[in-house]
């Protein structure tokens, strides 16, 4: 079997799953900065502790050399973030192993749209062009890098996703839902404002909100929630990491809102059956390609038409559980862990 090492800078507790199926077709290690906070019962893998540190923008592994390091291994895929200088300089090296590069492809942060044009695009094209292979989260990119003269068949395709692979039922959906980190980034301010209209336009006749998150906003939150007279429609569950208990929030949710963000929430609340409700303007990592507008979700022109959902929810909740059962569908037979790990398979199983 392939030795191979996967240098990122945390691993996140969603990875783990996808980690441990790529595990079963390789030797597989992962080089992180957190060994100390991973669960080692979760995990089927070899893991190392790498430090990373940071100088300005900049992003380098402290206290090893990185090229000794990776020449342990047949294969290594490391990060597509230019900042992160020593895994670039990989790239002009004479190397005995194999080295991919894995990422979004295009630009994509809080302060950046997805796919925003700036310089920072071109040297990361000139980079990606010396992997020899490449791991993109969605097909979104390829085809822009094979027009650049990037081989199509060095292209590979992990869809990002969670795992969550459940059973849905479509008894007690009577709530709505939000699931993130609270960053006024996300718009949860607005979803509280636009809730407030639905409400006053129903005569309080609007399915409760439950909101999943902890962060920064989470007192202004309160405090909005207060002045409006809604702690008995809305509600703040703080910050819920095991899974089992956000799915029994999710389960009861008609429609999961996040009016200018769509992550990996997308996937979560798809792989419950319940359609996630954003904006066209959404900072994205490309989750939000997932959306079918209208079919397994909703993708608003502004954050101003949720109360209109909200309310048409009410009068019409068939058309949402549809959606909802569309994008359970979506979820098993497209997004699945397997499948995301399949196309990091497929490219280790590429090498050079």
């Amino acid at each position: 079997m392939k030795k191979v090492l996967i240098l990122i800078h945390k691993l996140q507790h969603y990875r783990i799953p996808i980690f441990n199926l790529v595990a079963q077709s390789c030797q597989l290690t992962v080089a992180c900065n957190n060994v100390d906070e991973v669960d080692i019962n979760s995990i089927r893998f070899e893991m190392i502790n790498v430090k990373v540190s940071q100088f300005g923008p900049f992003i380098y592994h402290k206290g090893v050399k990185l090229h000794e390091l990776c020449g342990d291994y047949d294969h290594v895929i490391a990060l597509l973030n230019i900042r992160c200088v020593d895994v670039m300089w990989l790239l002009f090296k004479n190397r005995n192993y194999a080295l991919s590069l894995w990422g979004i492809g295009v630009s994509a942060s809080y302060n950046k749209k997805f796919d925003q044009k700036s310089y920072i695009s071109g040297f990361r094209n000139y980079f990606a062009r010396k992997a020899d292979s490449l791991i993109f989260y969605t097909e979104f990119p390829v085809d822009r890098f094979v027009k650049a003269g990037y081989p199509g068949n060095q292209i590979f395709i992990a869809h990002n996703t969670v795992d969550n692979v459940v059973s849905c039922s479509e008894q007690n959906r009577t709530t709505f839902t939000f699931v993130g980190t609270l960053y006024r980034e996300k718009g949860v301010l607005e979803l509280v404002e636009q809730y407030n209209q639905a409400f006053h336009a129903l005569n309080g006749n609007v399915y409760d909100l439950n909101i999943v998150g902890g962060g920064e906003l989470f007192d202004e939150l309160k405090d909005k929630i207060t002045g409006y007279g809604l702690s008995h429609k809305i509600f703040l569950l703080g910050a819920i990491y095991d899974t089992q208990e956000l799915n029994k929030v999710l389960a009861t949710s008609l429609l999961s809102f996040s009016p200018t963000q769509a992550g990996l929430s997308v996937l979560q609340s798809m792989s419950v059956g319940v359609p996630f409700v954003t904006t066209k303007s959404a900072i994205t990592g490309g989750e939000i390609l997932n959306i079918q507008d209208g079919y397994n979700g909703l993708v608003l022109d502004n954050a101003s038409d949720i109360s209109q959902v909200m309310i048409d929810s009410v009068a019409d909740k068939e058309k949402y559980l549809s959606m909802g059962r569309h994008a359970h569908h979506y979820y098993n037979q497209h997004r699945t862990p397997r499948i995301m790990a399949q196309g990091i398979i497929d490219c280790i199983k590429r090498g050079r």
